[in-house]
């Protein structure tokens, strides 16, 4: 991430929604979302779209509620990692 970027492109790009919701206890977390971006599944996996900052969290404001389902918030996870072993502990769960 590129600190030199203004706060609108922070905002534009979800970098700001990330940034705050990230923190110690659920680095594992955004980890596990990073190492998932750019994973190749075989054309057999199922998978799942995924909200990276759940919805019940981003529903306070229209903000919020725009990114919820923006590109920026979701990420394809196959549904053997969602039912893996420490999901819920990398989740915020």
């Amino acid at each position: 991430m590129n600190d030199n970027k203004n706060f609108e492109t922070k905002w534009k790009e979800g970098e700001f929604w990330f940034l705050h919701f990230q923190n110690e206890y659920n680095q594992s977390y955004f980890d596990f979302i990073e190492s998932c971006k750019n994973k190749e599944y075989s054309e057999t996996a199922q998978m799942h779209l995924h909200h990276i900052i759940p919805k019940y969290l981003l529903k306070s404001t229209p903000e919020e509620t725009y990114f919820c389902d923006s590109r920026q918030n979701l990420i394809l996870i196959s549904i053997e990692e969602e039912r893996s072993d420490g999901y819920c502990a990398r989740n915020f769960c």
